[in-house]
Formats: structure tokens, sequence, C-alpha cells
């Protein structure tokens, strides 16, 4: 498969087991580490429509026990996912040579990932979305289905998977029409396509590590539904400012809806 060439596929979603929301302030970016196979840092999560994903596998080894609660549901936007569904979309990526004392453990091996130069220079990708199956020979400790996150600059938060089996994105919504600016610099626009017949709004706030920090939220129902870069207290602040002006912006999007 390699780079992700369908954007459609921005709304396949994620959920990481172990903590109840994103903490943005401890995420490290991956690292290679000299004594494993898998980096140091980044994120895990494995595809909620898999049938061998993170929780079967749990289930099935009797390893731990899964908290329903205690997750998190998320998406990659935009095209820097590669994934890797036979040997061949492996070996295209970058590697570098294991160290002795982990040559000793996975002796098939000599070679491993290496995350640092994947996330750089002709590569650039933000996420590696592993299904095992035909590959799990070649990735020693990697077990099941699964997204390695190696940096969170294209990590959208959907709190709307939390609530619901159709979660809604962005590009559920879509098109979008611009109303105003707040804050100094955080633009607003109306969402002007919706399933449920609420209104939603799209904020967008220029970032250097995240390009730009978005916000999807429902201001009919006051909820938050999606986030990349700001956390849900942040978003919250941001959503009650726009909040004050609630009638407003609902008559500006309905006069511009077009179905």
């Amino acid at each position: 498969m390699g780079i992700r060439e369908n954007l459609n596929l921005e709304r396949k979603m994620y959920v990481h087991y172990g903590s109840a929301d994103f903490d943005r302030d401890r995420f490290k970016k991956a690292e290679n580490e000299e004594y494993d196979v898998k980096p140091r840092g980044g994120l895990w999560g494995s595809p909620v429509d898999s049938v061998n994903g993170w929780k079967q596998w749990c289930r099935e080894n009797d390893f731990c026990e899964i908290n329903d609660d205690n997750c998190f549901y998320f998406r990659i936007r935009g095209w820097q996912v590669y994934e890797i569904r036979t040997v061949q979309d492996l070996q295209e990526l970058p590697h570098i040579q294991m160290s002795e004392e982990l040559q000793r453990f996975f002796v098939w091996h000599d070679k491993m990932l290496d995350f640092e130069v994947i996330m750089k220079d002709d590569c650039s990708y933000s996420a590696l979305d592993i299904k095992i199956e035909k590959v799990s020979d070649e990735l020693p400790g990697y077990d099941c289905d699964c997204i390695l996150v190696l940096d969170d600059y294209d990590l959208v938060i959907n709190y709307d998977a939390k609530r619901h089996n159709n979660p809604l994105t962005l590009k559920d919504l879509l098109p979008m029409k611009w109303y105003k600016t707040i804050l100094s610099d955080i633009e607003v626009c109306g969402l002007l396509h919706t399933p449920d017949n609420k209104v939603y709004i799209y904020f967008e706030q220029p970032d250097e590590h995240y390009s730009f920090k978005s916000i999807v939220a429902c201001i009919s129902d006051g909820r938050i539904v999606e986030t990349c870069g700001y956390t849900e207290n942040e978003a919250k602040s941001v959503l009650n400012e726009i909040l004050k002006e609630k009638d407003e912006i609902i008559k500006y999007v309905m006069d511009h809806r077009k179905d």
C-alpha cells in the first residue's frame, strides 16, 4: 500500500486504551530505541473496525483488562500516513542496523525500522498504519493491527466516537463558509452540510507545530466534535466565545446552507 493516497481514509478512526484523553504536553515524538524494535515515544492505537486489534489481542491472550471508559479516539488528517500491508511495503521504508544486544533476542533479524528518518525529508510520515497479518514475521513484538503515531502534528482527537458508532468528522460537514475572526487570530467558519439538521462550526488558528490548530463543534447543542492541537478545555473556552453569538451564527449558516 505505502503512502495514503485516498484522502477519504482521513475518516478512519483509531482508539488508544489506557488514557481517557490525549495529553498533548506528555506526548514525545518517536525516537529510535537502542534496545527495542519499537520506538521511544510516539502514540499507539488500533483501528476501531479491526477484528485483530489491541482489545481483541488482550482478550485472547488474557493479557490485561480493557476499560472502555479509559480510552480516546482519534484520526490522522492529510496524506502523511504510511500503510504497511505487505513485506514489500515494509522493505521500502528506511531501516537501520540492530544493535548486538537486540540481535541476541531477535536472531532472525539484523535490521529495524529507522523511525527518525521515516519522519524526515523524503518520507515525512506522521504515522504508520500496520495490518499485521502478512508482516508479523518481519515485525517481532508487533502483535496486532495498529497505528503508530510518530509525530502528533496531524493527530485529530474525535469526541463523537466515544458517544456513538458513527462519529462525525470535518469531511462529513463540508463545505464551509467564513464567518468572522475572534480572539485576534482564530478564524470561524460555518459548516454548511449536516446529517442531523444541527448547526456546526469550524475554528482554525495558525500554530508553529500543527501548522494550524482546529476545532469542529456543534453550536446547536454546545458539544465539541473533534480537535487538533487544542485540549478539550481549550476548545470549550473558544466555543464559549462564539456561543455569545449563537443566534446570529445559526442564522448565518442556515442562510448559506444549500442542502
